[in-house]
């Protein structure tokens, strides 16, 4: 990742995401060449191997560099990233070797997220989203809705640059989103059996 002294948010985050997952080079995605500077598009997201699926982050929702002199709120950026969870499944069903790079329609749909939240929109713990179609931006599809939760696996960090806290999406299909709606079940219902709220879109 990038140096320390340049990078201390960045460098913060990647050290609970391997804290998290063991030592590895995450998959990286650099999506706003202006490096945040134009101040309204997600700067770069990462993929860590989590075994059986891949755990991604977006970076720059945040303040990745040097720290804002006028900060008093001890937060930082906007004091969030989000996460997802998505199912890393076999090639195919004569092999067990895993796919080698996550899916690209996750790192979209995260930085829309990102891109839509630095220019003013806000998506907290216990909210919905229906985006108008499938998640994964496919023509059909079951998963058509997202919540968001508190990423189970990783707590409030803090960094040389102020707080940092990890929103996890999640999928839904539309029967789970109206239920959802209606107060029926709570959006812990469909945290699966490790309670990690892995997508898996493939399977659905």
């Amino acid at each position: 990742m990038t140096d320390e002294a340049t990078a201390p948010g960045m460098d913060a985050i990647h050290r609970a995401m391997v804290a998290l997952h063991g030592p590895q080079e995450p998959k990286h995605w650099l999506l706003d060449s202006s490096m945040g500077l134009l101040g309204n598009r997600l700067e770069s997201a990462s993929a860590y191997d989590a075994g059986g699926h891949w755990h991604l982050v977006t970076l720059g929702l945040s303040n990745l560099w040097k720290a804002e002199p006028d900060n008093a709120s001890e937060v930082s950026g906007l004091g969030h990233e989000f996460t997802m969870r998505v199912r890393n499944p076999p090639r195919s069903r004569w092999s067990r070797r895993q796919q080698p790079d996550p899916p690209e329609w996750a790192v979209r749909f995260l930085q829309r997220l990102g891109d839509l939240s630095l220019q003013g929109s806000r998506f907290r713990p216990g909210e919905t989203l229906d985006p108008g179609g499938p998640i994964t931006g496919e023509a059909t599809g079951d998963l058509v809705a997202v919540g968001f939760v508190d990423d189970p696996s990783l707590p409030l960090l803090d960094t040389p640059n102020g707080t940092v806290r990890f929103i996890q999406v999640f999928a839904m299909t539309a029967e789970e989103l109206n239920l959802i709606r209606r107060g029926e079940i709570g959006p812990h219902s469909l945290a699966g059996k490790d309670g990690l709220f892995v997508i898996d879109a493939d399977g659905q």
